[in-house]
C-alpha cells in the first residue's frame, strides 16, 4: 500500500510539473496605429540582463520569425518601431495542502506538497522608433527548466515567442 501511495504522489508531482505552462499578458495603447507599423528592429539589450547570449539569440530569432510571419520586416534602416527585451527571474515556492491522505491504515492525515522552482519573466516592449513612446507590451511568465538540450531550448523559445505574439497586433488589420 505504501508503494501505491508513493507512485500516486510521484505521478501527481510529474503531472503538476508537466502542466506548468506559460502565463501571458499584454497591454497596448488604444490610440496606436498598428496598420502603420511595417518594419522593426531590436534595441540593444542591457548588459545587466541575466540571460545567456545563446538564449537571447534563440528568443530574438524566434520573435523575429513570428513577426516576419505576420508580414513585418526586420530592418535596421529607419524601422517603424523598436523592440526592447527585458528578462528577470526569481525563486518561487508553491505549497499544496490536500488536507487528507491515504496512509497505511486507511484515510489519514493531510498530505502537503512543496514545490520550489525558478520563474522567469520575459517582457517585449514595442516602442515607436521616432517618438520613443511605448505602444505595446507583451509579457510571459514561465517555470525555468534546467538541463535542457539546445534543441529543447530552441523549441521553448519558439513557444514563448508564439504565446507572447499571438495578441500582436491586438486587433485584425485590414
Amino acid at each position: 500500500m505504501r508503494k501505491l501511495t508513493i507512485v500516486c504522489t510521484l505521478l501527481l508531482i510529474m503531472h503538476t510539473i508537466g502542466c506548468a505552462g506559460i502565463s501571458v499578458s499584454y497591454d497596448y495603447d488604444e490610440r496606436a496605429d498598428f496598420a502603420q507599423m511595417k518594419s522593426f528592429d531590436w534595441l540593444p539589450v542591457p548588459t545587466t540582463v541575466e540571460v545567456s547570449e545563446l538564449q537571447l539569440k534563440r528568443l530574438k530569432d524566434a520573435v523575429t520569425t513570428h513577426m516576419e510571419g505576420k508580414g513585418l520586416q526586420l530592418s535596421s534602416d529607419n524601422p517603424d518601431f523598436l523592440i526592447a527585451f527585458h528578462y528577470g527571474k526569481k525563486d518561487k515556492i508553491n505549497v499544496n495542502d490536500w488536507g487528507y491522505g491515504y496512509g497505511y491504515r486507511g484515510w489519514g492525515g493531510g498530505s502537503i506538497y512543496v514545490d520550489q522552482y525558478e520563474e522567469g519573466t520575459i517582457i517585449l516592449d514595442f516602442v515607436n522608433a521616432q517618438t520613443r513612446v511605448l505602444f505595446w507590451r507583451g509579457e510571459a511568465r514561465l517555470r525555468l527548466q534546467e538541463n535542457s538540450s539546445p534543441g529543447q531550448e530552441r523549441k521553448r523559445a519558439q513557444k514563448i515567442a508564439e504565446e507572447i505574439l499571438k495578441n500582436f497586433p491586438p486587433y485584425k488589420l485590414q
